[in-house]
């Protein structure tokens, strides 16, 4: 099966204030706090770092068909490279129990991406069973 097209590109985000002493490549990651939207999302991204990926092999609310300044546009939570393209989606009950048009949207942006995981709010209620979880959906590093 050949990759599915992933046509965004790797955003590097760079640090708001040069450090000169250190690399880029190991300098933290500025300002997630407003840019992760849910304790789940915060988690799963603290929970990557840990399985051994780097701040700039992860991509965060990448946009898809404008994001959500368009109409019919979506937000995807993370993309990493392993090489090919891997999104994850953090769901909730509160803001995605909403049946078909939750299938309909995952169904869309399965298209974009070699491998599509949702990661549910219900099934790791603690970081032990949401390790346990991307171990297995998605791997380390």
């Amino acid at each position: 099966m050949a990759d599915k097209p992933y046509l965004f590109g790797v955003v590097k985000r760079k640090p708001k204030k040069a450090d000169t002493t250190t690399p880029y490549i190991e300098q933290e990651e500025p300002g997630l706090q407003g840019i992760l939207g849910s304790s789940l999302e915060e988690r799963t991204y603290n929970m990557l770092l840990k399985l051994g990926w780097k701040p700039w092999q992860i991509e965060i609310q990448t946009p898809i068909l404008g994001g959500r300044q368009t109409r019919g546009g979506m937000v995807v939570d993370f993309v990493l490279f392993k090489p090919s393209s891997c999104a994850i989606s953090c769901k909730g009950g509160y803001w995605h129990e909403n049946g078909n048009e939750e299938i309909v949207e995952d169904a869309a942006q399965m298209q974009y991406f070699n491998e599509y995981v949702v990661i549910w709010d219900y099934e790791v209620p603690d970081d032990k069973q949401l390790e346990a979880v991307m171990r297995n959906r998605i791997g380390a590093a």
